[in-house]
């Protein structure tokens, strides 16, 4: 899909956001990346979007499928899209800014 010689425009075909969770806020500190993904993203158009888009070297690329969940509204049930969430390893030295910490 996307290509390092490529814009980092289209590396948001690709990524759609970070996924922060306390979880992730740790994994971050081990050198370890979460990301919402396309649903249908392969793994080295991943690993190729967070390189042109931060600058780092990814090493390893994971992907989970989270399922949605059933929502209610008082009598009204619904249903919340799932997503799909990748955690990308980069190489020891290397940070991905998130914001500041306060």
């Amino acid at each position: 899909m996307a290509s390092a010689s490529q814009p980092a425009s289209t590396t948001t075909a690709v990524l759609v956001r970070p996924y922060l969770t306390e979880k992730s806020a740790r994994l971050a500190e081990l050198g370890q990346y979460t990301f919402v993904v396309t649903a249908r993203a392969e793994k080295v158009d991943i690993a190729r979007a967070i390189a042109a888009r931060y600058g780092v070297h990814p090493t390893q690329v994971t992907t989970v499928h989270l399922p949605g969940k059933t929502v209610r509204t008082g009598a009204t049930q619904g249903r919340r899209s799932g997503i799909r969430k990748a955690i990308i390893s980069v190489r020891p030295g290397e940070k991905i800014p998130f914001g500041a910490k306060t």
